[in-house]
């Protein structure tokens, strides 16, 4: 299922962006993405929209739109990384 938070257990740090560097430019739909690394699809949904997730390409004519793996797996593994219930949690680092 979490195939970036295999994560080599962060030993208690928080994820950085560079850990998932492998996975930059990586396109997966946002309901692969959602499925894969176990974010509610409205959660994911809602980072492309605040732009936390990178749209690589746009969709069209019924095809899903591709968002970059790299920032998924990043924000799933501060996702994964707040203990216990998150809604309302703060996940991201402030800018």
């Amino acid at each position: 299922m979490l195939v970036a938070m295999e994560e080599k257990e962060m030993n208690g740090q928080k994820p950085k962006r560079e850990d998932f560097a492998h996975l930059e430019g990586r396109g997966i739909s946002i309901s692969e993405a959602a499925e894969r690394y176990g974010i509610p699809f409205s959660t994911m949904q809602r980072w492309v929209a605040q732009g936390w997730i990178q749209i690589l390409r746009p969709g069209s004519r019924g095809k899903a739109y591709e968002i970059n793996e790299a920032d998924v797996a990043y924000m799933a593994a501060l996702y994964h990384a707040v203990p216990g219930k998150r809604r309302g949690k703060r996940i991201r680092p402030r800018d």
